[in-house]
């Protein structure tokens, strides 16, 4: 799947560039949609499912585009980046997540005041 890379450098752009947050999703009522792909394709970055449930239940920086979200959380002070797509309403779909790189967790601890 070689849209993934490009897919993840546009997320990694949005956020560097800090386009504007326009939240259409209520974060404290979100509901994750879960399949065999997504959870696969996670276990292939490291990233277990139970991760994303606890990053995106804590302290997350976000930004969006259109109906993808770049999201960047901690679960177990481990600095997780996700990219979620929206589903309607308050359901996202995680696409993927692995570990945040330096200037993301850099990014997070600034714009969360952990």
């Amino acid at each position: 799947m070689g849209g993934w890379k490009d897919r993840e450098n546009f997320i990694r752009f949005l956020i560097f560039r800090r386009i504007k947050i326009d939240l259409m999703v209520n974060w404290n009522r979100l509901e994750i949609v879960w399949d065999e792909w997504n959870k696969k394709h996670l276990l292939k970055h490291g990233v277990k499912k139970k991760e994303v449930e606890n990053a995106l239940k804590g302290e997350i920086y976000v930004k969006r585009k259109g109906e993808v979200y770049g999201v960047i959380g901690n679960s177990s002070d481990r600095v997780l980046f996700i990219v979620l797509a929206e589903r309607g309403g308050n359901k996202v779909y995680p696409i993927t997540a692995r570990d945040a790189d330096e200037s993301m967790k850099k990014l997070y601890k600034k714009k969360v005041s952990i």
